[in-house]
């Protein structure tokens, strides 16, 4: 179907207010927080839209996609039902907040796919927004690296900060997902501009201070650098000026990173520690993990299928509690930050498998489309949806969190269009 000017500009302005306002409503509800107005939830009241819009479009069209998502939200309200009854146990708030944050990822794929059904394919826009995530969370990183304003990531007794962001491993995920294109945009040509997007992001990452920062971002360079090295097929002006110029600013950036190491040693102590830890196989979620398992061991067996409902979180926090700070005699809420012991612990064993194999089923997809169709996009775009997956599990803060949510909802929509155009394998059966 062609467009007309209007109805292509009016694509463009809906295909960008997907992925550029998102690191801006996140750094603003960040900064009012800073503030004392944590109240002001702007990043909360726009993903809400989207997860009310994409509930309309489940409901109203009749496509593959839909349909799964459809079960899942049967799934979902059955089993709290189940983990309610007889003994009352259910927290309208909690349960609908914490299901809206699993449901918000599918949402903003069933929004993209009907936007590229109506106004064509935008891949390029929407995989510049994302980059653009990181470009504007680096560039905040530094400001408040310099100036010392913002949030303190472990407090004083370990290195890193977040700046305005209130979630550390949530915003973290989101840049590494961005940092993939990024790295996609520069494999693609070489730049100057390119290279600071990439220098920016990373620089954000490092500050943060966490183990998955750290660890995401120096094993998505050292791909980027394996690609460049070995497979960029480069004119000569390329071979003697950019790949010397970005080897330059990775060794540079290296060097650096090494020197504020180990002159500044003590305040590492805390994730050379952690680190220690999961080389000899723990969790990075491991004392959360020991209090869920304490906190299902409590429940009758058929808490296996149903779950425990807002009573397990509620007994996680107690127990997480007690071994932390020797508090007993009081329940708070608390999630486990592992994906897997959320879903088991709350709604039961099927419902944890039925959102994880969503979720695993684009990993699978994304490995077909580069398998068949090998290319830097489909590299990047199996990457990004790895490390989503591989962080939700071992780490947390994925399948629940808004700010990564969004950002890989927009890109399982680009595989399944992928899919679409190489295969013909299509997620729109629109019934007649």
């Amino acid at each position: 179907m062609k467009l007309t000017s209007t109805e292509h500009k009016l694509g463009l302005v809906l295909f960008a207010l997907l992925v550029y306002p998102v690191i801006w409503l996140d750094t603003i509800y960040g900064l009012f927080s800073y503030l004392g107005l944590g109240g002001l939830r702007i990043s909360l009241a726009y993903r809400l839209v989207l997860i009310m819009i994409g509930l309309y479009l489940v409901f109203t069209r009749e496509n593959y996609v839909t349909i799964m998502v459809r079960i899942m939200v049967l799934a979902w309200a059955c089993f709290a039902a189940w983990s309610t009854f007889p003994t009352g146990n259910f927290n309208l708030v909690s349960e609908i907040t914490l299901f809206s944050r699993w449901l918000f990822p599918f949402a903003v794929l069933v929004i993209t796919l009907k936007l590229f059904e109506r106004f064509g394919d935008e891949t390029r826009l929407l995989l510049m927004g994302i980059a653009y995530y990181g470009l504007v969370f680096g560039s905040f990183m530094l400001f408040s690296f310099a100036t010392g304003l913002g949030i303190q990531s472990y407090g004083d007794h370990a290195f890193g900060i977040k700046s305005f962001y209130v979630g550390g491993n949530d915003i973290g995920l989101a840049a590494l997902i961005s940092l993939c294109f990024i790295y996609y945009f520069l494999y693609q040509h070489v730049t100057l501009s390119g290279i600071i997007k990439a220098a920016l992001c990373i620089a954000g990452l490092i500050l943060l201070g966490t183990k998955a920062g750290w660890g995401g971002s120096a094993a998505l360079t050292l791909l980027f650098v394996f690609l460049i090295v070995v497979f960029k097929v480069a004119n000569t002006v390329f071979k003697k000026v950019s790949k010397y110029l970005l080897m330059t600013v990775i060794i540079t950036g290296v060097i650096a990173a090494y020197q504020y190491t180990n002159k500044n040693i003590d305040e590492f102590r805390y994730q050379l520690t952690q680190v220690n830890q999961i080389i000899e196989g723990a969790s990075p979620r491991q004392r959360l993990i020991n209090a869920a398992d304490r906190s299902l061991a409590r429940f009758d067996e058929e808490v296996i299928w149903t779950g425990g409902g807002v009573k397990f979180y509620e007994m996680v926090g107690r127990e997480y509690y007690l071994e932390q700070n020797n508090i007993d005699e009081f329940l708070t809420y608390k999630n486990i930050e592992q994906e897997w012991y959320d879903l088991f612990g709350g709604y039961g064993i099927i419902f944890a498998l039925l959102v994880s194999i969503m979720h695993l089923f684009f990993v699978l997809m994304s490995l077909l489309l580069y398998v068949r169709a090998p290319s830097s996009l489909h590299l990047f775009l199996t990457t990004s949806v790895v490390v989503f997956f591989a962080h939700g599990m071992f780490a947390g803060h994925a399948f629940v969190s808004g700010q990564p949510g969004g950002l890989i909802g927009v890109v399982y929509a680009i595989l399944c269009l992928r899919l679409r155009i190489f295969f013909g394998i299509s997620t729109s059966r629109e019934s007649a």
